[in-house]
């Protein structure tokens, strides 16, 4: 699992990841939700998700783009039809 995937996870799972500091994740998640996988998960991917964080965190342009480019993978359109 990519450090992009499991943000994504997270997040649909109603956890918000934050950074505090440059080394540091902040996880706020329901009770219950951050279990032994996502908990070893989250240390095997920490360098690259506070990359991602804070580049979501250094303007608007780069987390539009992001989730446009994250979005791509779940979102399936059929094609134009033609008359």
């Amino acid at each position: 699992m990519t450090a992009r995937d499991l943000l994504l996870q997270l997040r649909a799972k109603g956890v918000e990841v934050k950074t505090s500091g440059n080394d540091r994740l902040v996880i706020d998640a329901p009770k219950g939700i951050i279990n032994e996988d996502l908990r070893s998960a989250l240390a095997a991917n920490k360098a690259e998700l506070l990359r991602i964080l804070k580049a979501e965190q250094a303007g608007p342009g780069y987390r539009t783009a992001a989730r446009r480019s994250a979005n791509r993978y779940h979102r399936c359109e059929a094609p134009a039809l033609g008359s």
